[in-house]
C-alpha cells in the first residue's frame, strides 16, 4: 500500500499538468454538492478531474480509498483556477469506494453533514461489489464523524443490506463492523444477525485461526464472555502462534504489576511472533517502567532494542527526559535523550518512504512537525534548567508553531524575560493574550516585560484590559460560529447515589454533560478546571453540570464502586451518571453512542429549549481558558 499511495500522488500531478482543461465529451460527469467529478460512474484504474468551488481560503484536499473496511488517505495536489480549485487523482485499482475531504480555515466541508462520498462501478456500469458496504461502514465509522459525516444509522445499515443481496459472499468480510452498527440500532435484529452468522461458523469442518477471531468478536457484541472466553482457549490450543494467542499475551503483558515477570512475557512474545510492532511498544513499556523506577541502566538496555528511526523511541526519550527535566535531575541524561528525540523526528521528517498507511503524506509531515515541536519544548526546559537561556529561546521558539498552546507560550516568555528580551517578551505576550491562548503567568510575566519596557507599571491595566477584552470577543465569535442546534436525545440515567436523573426535568437550564472515563488521562486533567466551573455555578439553579461516565469496563457494582472512589479520592463536587451497557457486559453503551461520542472527553452544552448547542472534543491543557469558554457558551444561551 505504501508504495501505490506514493505513485499515485506522482501519477495524479501528471494527469493534472496534462488534461486539467479538457472536457469530457460522452460522459459529462457528475456534482456533489461544491465537487464536480469528471466521471458520472467512475471504476477502480480510472483517472478523474475535478473541481472544487469555496469562498474559504485556499483548501488542502485528499481523498480516501476504502478496499473494502480499510481506508487509505491520499493528497491531491490542486491549484487554483478563476476561483475554483482543480486537481487530478488516479482511483487505485484495488479501491471499493472513493470519499473526498476539504479543509480550509481548520474546518471540514462536511458537504451539509453527507460528505463527499463516490461509489465505484464496474467497466459496464453496474456498481462495483463492495461499494454499498464501504460506503455504509465510511458513514459510521470514526473516519466519517471526524470529518463531520452524520448520515443516520438506520440509512447505513440499508446500503448493507442491499449489498449483501446482490453480493452474500462478502458478508463475512463484514462480521467486525455490520453486527456491532445493526445491533446498537436494533437489538433483537442484531441478535438474530449474530445467531446466524455464529452458526455458519459452527458449522464449519474445521475453524481456523481467522474464524475464531471472529467468533469471539460476535460473542462480545452481545456481551457474552464466558463463550468468547473458551472459544479464545480453544483457538489458542489450536494456534498457538494465531491472532488470539498474541492477544492474550500481549493483554498478559499490559495487566502484569512485576516488572521481572513482564520481561519474561517480552522474551515469550518475542519467541513465538514475528509481530515487531507489538515487541517495539512492549520494550517501551518495559524500558518507561524502569525509567519511573530512576533505573536508567535498564532503562538503557530496552531502549536501545527499539529500532533507531521508530516513533516509539522518540515517544520513550521525550517522555523520560520530560519527567527528568520536571524533577530538575540527572539533566545531561536528559538532555542527550531529549536531543535523539529531536535528532531522530528530523531524519524521519528527511525520509518518508516508510510512512504509515493510515497517514497521507501531508498528514505524515504534519504528525512529525507536530512531534518535532513537542519534543523542542522539552529540550528548551532541559536547556533553560541548564543555564542555557539563548540557546532554550531557540528551540522554544520552534515549539511555539502556530502559538495555540498555553503552557508552552508560557515557558517561551519565561525564558525571552531570562534573556533580557523585554521588547520581544511583551510583543509576543501581547500577541498570545490576544489570541486566547495564555496563562495567568503570562499576564504577569508581561507586566515585567512592561515595566523594564516603560520604565514603571504606569497603565499596564488598562493596556492589558484592553488584550483581555480583543481575547474574549475573539472566543465569543468562534462560539457564534460554533453554535449547533441539534436533537438532545433524552435519557434517564441513575447517579451514584441510585436516584435517577431524567435529561427531560432539567428544560429551561443550560446542561453541560462531560463524557468521561477514569482511565481517561485529558478527562482527569481537565477535571480541576471543571471542579472551578462547577463551584462557580453552584448558587446559580439554571446551570446543570452532568458528568457521564461510560466505556468503563467491569460489572456495575464493581464500576460504580470505581468511580465513586475516584470522585471521593479527589474530593469533587460532581453530580455523576452512570451510561447504561447496550446489553449486560458489551462494550457499547447507550447515551454515550445516541450522542455521537467518538472521543473522551466530550463536552456537550444543551440550550435551555433542550436543544444541543455546542460540542467540544478534548481538553486543551489550559483551565483557565476552559473555564472562560464555558462561561461564553452560558452567557450566550442565557441571553
Amino acid at each position: 500500500m505504501k508504495t501505490t499511495s506514493c505513485l499515485l500522488i506522482v501519477c495524479a500531478s501528471v494527469f493534472f499538468m496534462s488534461c486539467k482543461n479538457e472536457k469530457p465529451e460522452a460522459d459529462q460527469g457528475k456534482t456533489i454538492g461544491s465537487l464536480y467529478i469528471s466521471k458520472e460512474k467512475p471504476s477502480p484504474g480510472d483517472s478523474l478531474y475535478i473541481r472544487y468551488t469555496t469562498d474559504k481560503e485556499a483548501p488542502s484536499a485528499y481523498y480516501y480509498y476504502a478496499v473494502h473496511n480499510n481506508m487509505y488517505p491520499v493528497d491531491i495536489p490542486i491549484k487554483d483556477a478563476s476561483g475554483k480549485w482543480e486537481g487530478a487523482l488516479a482511483i487505485p485499482d484495488s479501491a471499493t469506494a472513493v470519499t473526498f475531504l476539504f479543509k480550509a480555515g481548520g474546518e471540514f466541508d462536511s458537504n451539509d453533514k453527507q460528505g463527499f462520498v463516490l461509489p465505484l462501478y464496474t467497466e459496464k456500469g453496474e456498481l462495483l461489489k463492495g461499494t454499498l458496504a464501504s460506503i455504509a461502514s465510511y458513514y459510521q465509522s470514526y473516519y466519517g464523524r471526524s470529518m463531520d459525516v452524520e448520515v443516520e444509522r438506520d440509512s447505513s445499515i440499508a446500503l448493507f443490506k442491499q449489498e449483501f443481496s446482490a453480493h452474500p459472499d462478502i458478508v463475512g468480510i463484514w462480521d467486525n463492523i455490520y453486527p456491532r452498527i445493526l445491533y446498537k440500532e436494533n437489538k433483537e435484529e442484531g441478535e438474530k444477525w449474530i445467531k446466524e452468522r455464529i452458526a455458519a461458523y459452527q458449522g464449519r469442518e474445521k475453524l481456523t485461526d481467522k474464524d475464531y477471531t471472529t467468533l469471539v468478536a460476535l460473542h462480545n457484541v452481545t456481551g457474552n464472555d464466558s463463550v468468547a472466553e473458551t472459544l479464545t482457549e480453544k483457538s489458542i490450543a489450536a494456534y498457538p502462534k494465531g491472532t488470539l494467542a498474541k492477544r492474550e499475551l500481549s493483554k498478559k503483558f499490559y495487566e502484569e504489576k512485576d516488572i521481572t515477570k513482564k520481561e519474561e512475557l517480552l522474551k515469550e512474545y518475542a519467541n513465538s511472533f514475528s509481530d515487531t510492532d507489538g515487541k517495539n511498544f512492549m520494550l517501551y513499556v518495559l524500558a518507561k517502567e524502569y525509567a519511573d523506577q530512576n533505573n536508567y541502566e535498564a532503562f538503557t538496555r530496552y531502549a536501545d532494542q527499539i529500532p533507531e528511526q521508530s516513533r516509539e523511541k522518540t515517544g520513550l526519550y521525550n517522555s523520560v527526559a520530560w519527567k527528568l527535566a520536571e524533577e530538575g535531575k540527572d539533566l545531561d541524561l536528559a538532555a542527550g535523550i531529549s536531543k535523539k528525540s529531536l535528532d531522530i523526528v528530523r531524519s524521519l521528517q528527511q525520509n518518508l518512504q516508510d510512512k504509515p498507511d493510515q497517514f497521507s503524506e501531508s498528514q505524515y509531515k504534519s504528525n512529525l512537525e507536530g512531534s518535532y515541536r513537542m519534543y523542542a519544548d522539552t529540550y528548551a526546559f532541559i536547556l533553560f534548567q541548564q543555564g542555557q537561556v539563548k540557546e532554550a529561546v531557540k528551540y522554544q521558539a520552534e515549539a511555539i508553531g502556530e502559538g495555540k498552546s498555553p503552557e508552552v507560550n508560557e515557558r517561551y516568555i519565561q525564558f525571552l524575560l531570562a534573556d533580557k528580551s523585554y521588547d520581544t517578551a511583551q510583543e509576543k505576550a501581547g500577541e498570545f493574550i490576544r489570541e486566547g491562548a495564555s496563562t495567568k503567568k503570562i499576564k504577569e510575566y508581561l507586566k515585567s516585560a512592561y515595566a523594564e519596557n516603560k520604565g514603571s507599571e504606569e497603565g499596564f491595566d488598562t493596556y492589558l484590559s484592553g488584550l483581555e477584552k480583543v481575547a474574549r470577543a475573539k472566543i465569543l465569535e468562534e462560539a457564534r460560529e460554533n453554535m449547533l442546534d441539534e436533537e438532545a436525545p433524552d435519557f434517564i440515567l441513575k447517579n451514584l447515589e441510585g436516584k435517577d436523573v431524567a435529561l427531560s426535568s432539567m428544560k429551561g437550564k443550560v446542561v453541560i454533560l462531560d463524557f468521561w472515563a477514569t482511565w481517561c488521562g485529558p478527562c482527569k486533567n481537565s477535571f480541576p478546571g471543571m471542579q472551578n466551573a462547577v463551584t462557580k455555578y453552584e448558587n446559580d439553579p439554571n446551570v446543570e453540570f452532568l458528568f457521564v461516565n461510560t466505556w468503563e469496563s467491569g460489572k456495575p457494582e464493581v464500576r460504580k464502586k470505581t468511580v465513586k472512589n475516584f470522585i471521593n479520592q479527589n474530593k469533587y463536587s460532581f453530580q455523576v451518571l452512570l451510561d447504561t451497557p447496550v446489553t449486560e457486559g458489551s462494550r457499547e453503551f447507550d447515551i454515550v453512542d445516541k450522542y455521537g461520542v467518538e472521543g473522551i472527553p466530550t463536552k456537550v452544552i444543551i440550550g435551555p429549549e433542550g436543544r444541543i448547542n455546542f460540542r467540544s472534543v478534548g481538553y486543551s491543557g489550559n483551565n483557565e481558558k476552559l473555564v472562560e469558554e464555558l462561561d461564553i457558551m452560558i452567557e450566550l444561551l442565557q441571553s
